[in-house]
């Protein structure tokens, strides 16, 4: 069964156990430093916090169970997961299908270079999950930036998601073949990956007439290199 990454980061879409809260938090770098009266300030070392999310898996069934221990041992050793931000979700309003997911609550928030995952919204669909960057988010529409691989029907889901640093809690027995686990996710990145940008090439550098001596000289580009257009100056005799 294979493992889905994105970025380094194993993919764990499995549901969470809601018979358990989720649990998130956010964290924010600061440092000591010297105020202007001589006391001693807090400073803040990233604009926007790191979020956190910490929640609970139990399998449904074996064929669960076998894809959920691949995944934990892949991220375990990459030491990276990507997970969706359970709580946040929104449902689709519309089978989404190409570029464009329509969800139907306005509390849904994506922002460009966003990455969301779509799931079916059945227990037993772990399996059935794709991920997407956004482009743009308005009017409860999200653009994205490649064609989904296929259709997803109305009723399922779409999250944001949290990739970092990932914990593995100990196995807990809950009965002959199930067992639980518990799952943390620090976030690494607190600002999504930048969309590749297209630039205009750079102007021509604009030119200049120039004397020598009082007889012209070719036009030559602000900043060029001074023999090049100094050897194609005509002889002007004194």
């Amino acid at each position: 069964m294979p493992v889905t990454t994105y970025n380094d980061a194993v993919v764990i879409p499995h549901p969470p156990d809601w018979r358990q809260p989720v649990e998130w938090s956010r964290s924010w770098d600061t440092r000591i430093e010297s105020a202007v009266t001589g006391s001693e300030a807090r400073v803040g070392l990233r604009l926007k916090p790191r979020e956190k999310t910490r929640f609970r898996l139990v399998p449904y069934g074996l064929r669960e169970r076998l894809a959920l221990v691949l995944r934990l041992k892949a991220a375990a050793k990459a030491g990276l997961a990507l997970v969706p931000h359970w709580g946040r979700g929104a449902t689709l309003a519309a089978a989404a299908s190409g570029t464009a997911v329509t969800v139907d609550a306005d509390s849904f928030t994506a922002q460009p270079g966003d990455v969301v995952i779509l799931l079916t919204g059945d227990i037993e669909g772990f399996d059935d999950f794709e991920l997407a960057q956004v482009v743009t988010h308005a009017n409860r529409t999200l653009t994205l930036a490649a064609p989904l691989n296929g259709s997803h029907p109305a009723g399922g889901r779409v999250y944001p998601t949290i990739a970092g640093r990932v914990t593995v809690g100990e196995l807990e027995a809950l009965d002959d073949w199930r067992q639980a686990v518990t799952v943390e996710v620090q976030q690494l990145r607190t600002a999504p990956l930048a969309l590749p940008v297209v630039v205009d090439p750079e102007p021509e550098p604009p030119s200049s007439d120039y004397w020598l001596r009082g007889a012209p000289v070719p036009k030559f580009g602000l900043g060029g290199p001074f023999d090049h257009w100094l050897d194609g100056a005509p002889l002007v005799q004194p």
